[in-house]
Parts: C-alpha cells; sequence; structure tokens
C-alpha cells in the first residue's frame, strides 16, 4: 500500500472555492494519515463538510482528499501524469486504488489535440 500522506508538508488546506480554512486539526490529522485511527477521526469530524480539502504532498504534487461520514477519497496529480485516487472505507481501511492519466497530461493519452 502506498501510503499518501506520509509526506504530506504542513500546510493550511484550501476548500473547493479556495478559501484558507485554518485549522491546525485537520493539518494534523492528514500528517498522520497512515494512521488508520486518523482516518477514522477525519470521517467523525469532518465527514459532513460539504467542501474537499486541497493539499500538497512533499513531492510538490496536489492532493485532493474528499471526506465523508462513512469513506474517504483520495486522488493525488502525479508529476508522471497520472491521477492516483485511492478509496478508503468507514472503519478507514484503503478499499481501493486505481490509476488513470489526467486530461492534458504529457502522455498524451488524454490530452485534446
Amino acid at each position: 500500500m502506498f501510503l499518501i500522506f506520509a509526506l504530506i508538508k504542513s500546510r493550511t488546506f484550501l476548500d473547493h472555492k479556495g478559501w484558507h480554512i485554518m485549522d491546525n486539526r485537520l493539518d494534523r490529522l492528514a500528517e498522520n494519515f497512515v494512521s488508520r485511527t486518523s482516518r477514522i477521526a477525519l470521517m467523525r469530524e469532518y465527514g459532513n463538510s460539504k467542501s474537499s480539502f486541497v493539499g500538497e504532498n512533499a513531492h510538490g504534487e496536489d492532493v485532493f482528499l474528499s471526506v465523508y461520514t462513512d469513506r474517504i477519497i483520495v486522488s493525488t496529480m502525479q508529476s508522471n501524469g497520472w491521477v492516483r485516487t485511492n478509496f478508503y472505507d468507514a472503519q478507514g481501511n484503503l478499499e481501493g486504488e486505481t490509476y488513470k492519466p489526467y486530461w492534458g497530461s504529457e502522455k498524451g493519452v488524454c490530452k485534446n489535440d
């Protein structure tokens, strides 16, 4: 299992409108995303949020975090031109992972010419 947030930078997250969310608790939970307990706490504390959260991992890749009361979906815009999406269940366990090229990637797979 590739641990997405193991190396996440401490930073302020933005909501879907680009507003700063000054929430140190969210930052701490995201930094410790490798912990199943932290993933469960994210769902419990932020599961009713109407926004997705955007951060940046230690590799400079954009990470989109969608938190629901019963699941978490994490999409990482990888520097290799692919989007890795990880799915976590209500118990904080990894359910699955997908990889897709993102639109306009240099690979040309999805590029609109």
